[in-house]
């Protein structure tokens, strides 16, 4: 399964019942919506901050698995040393995380 390809983008769409914050694609197509609630505490500006912080992450994410490879590669020369191995081991679990699909 494939997911819309990006970028992405938040747009504030307003509603008669409260303000939600869109993430749309390059198209202008709705991908998702994050809403404020009422009565728990998420407001106007962390649902704003919640679809910020959704849309950065989606439109780097192919770019920062690749710096983590890059830099994976580079480490691993260092491996001997038991800091940098750890370095080693948490970037290829971070790799495949991001990865999964």
């Amino acid at each position: 399964m494939k997911h819309t390809a990006g970028p992405w983008e938040v747009t504030n769409a307003k509603h008669a019942v409260s303000d939600t914050f869109g993430i749309k694609d390059a198209n202008g197509s709705w991908i998702a919506k994050c809403h404020p609630f009422n009565g728990d505490g998420v407001g106007i500006e962390t649902a704003q901050a919640n679809a910020e912080f959704i849309v950065r992450a989606c439109n780097l994410h192919y770019e920062l698995v690749g710096a983590c490879k890059s830099a994976l590669d580079i480490i691993n020369s260092y491996s001997h040393i038991p800091a940098l191995f750890r370095a080693c081991e948490t970037l290829q679990e971070g790799i495949a995380k991001a990865e999964i699909s």
